[in-house]
């Protein structure tokens, strides 16, 4: 036996459905975004070296540094595509809404 039918449950399915594909880039920005913290807090240790002792390669922070420009690279593609599509599937339901009320 099948439940009761609910336009909400319709919706949610079929916007899991239609953005499916977006899932795995919400899971490279997260994780480009703790890599970049990561990251940052790497590059500013580098330059906070309080004992001279200890032999800092120089080049540490160039890497550290490229990672940054990197991982914001990376989440300036993904946010921009994700939100697009997102808030496009959104508007589409909203006309859809508006539509159907105007045609009762």
């Amino acid at each position: 036996t099948t439940g009761e039918l609910k336009l909400h449950r319709a919706l949610l399915w079929n916007f899991i459905k239609s953005v499916w594909w977006i899932q795995p880039q919400f899971a490279t920005e997260s994780a480009c975004k703790i890599v970049q913290a990561i990251a940052l807090g790497k590059l500013i240790d580098t330059f906070s070296q309080e004992d001279p002792s200890i032999d800092a390669n120089p080049q540490d922070g160039y890497i550290w540094a490229g990672v940054l420009v990197a991982c914001g690279a990376i989440i300036l593609q993904t946010h921009h595509h994700i939100y697009y599509f997102a808030w496009r599937r959104g508007m589409q339901y909203r006309v859809a809404a508006v539509a159907a009320i105007y045609a009762k």
